[in-house]
């Protein structure tokens, strides 16, 4: 459901966004540190309406390309986040830079453990597929659950019944 909300919000203009086929690529292991920069140079066949996609904790982030703040937060008041960052239309070859408080070699590692960049439905897509089991457990518990619900209802109707019956 969180995947077709967020998808539906996007703007309607941009079709790039909304191609949920659309390639994602892996940023994961490319990403290098000078101290307290992250960069990373951005694909050369990187389409335009493109989202980055990285895992931040609690901390402010500021996300650059080439030198211009395309993204900055304060501190968020999760523990960790999954953040979306829409790129500019033509950052295809650009120098990708991630900034923040936190330590810059947990922000490192980090990053070239999760980050990458494609439409926002494709990775909306995959953030469905991967938490697909949520759904169907979700769902197996709200049937036990009413299973459960039905058997306890009839029992307690049954033994109210009984006790009104004279013998």
């Amino acid at each position: 459901m969180l995947p077709v909300l967020l998808v539906a919000w996007q703007p309607l203009d941009d079709v790039d966004m909304l191609d949920a086929n659309g390639p994602i690529m892996n940023l994961a292991g490319d990403w290098q540190s000078d101290g307290a920069r992250c960069t990373v140079m951005l694909p050369e066949d990187l389409p335009n309406g493109s989202v980055l996609e990285f895992v931040s904790p609690r901390d402010s982030v500021e996300v650059s390309i080439d030198g211009q703040t395309i993204y900055a937060a304060s501190e968020s008041g999760a523990v960790t986040a999954v953040l979306w960052v829409p790129l500019p239309d033509g950052s295809a070859c650009k120098t990708l830079m991630v900034t923040g408080q936190d330590n810059a070699a947990a922000r490192l590692a980090r990053l070239n453990a999760a980050s990458s960049v494609g439409s926002g439905a494709a990775l909306q897509r995959r953030l469905f597929a991967d938490n697909f089991y949520a759904l169907v457990f979700f769902l197996f518990a709200l049937i036990t659950a009413g299973f459960l619900a039905y058997v306890s209802f009839r029992s307690w109707h049954r033994k109210l019944r009984e006790a009104r019956l004279p013998r």
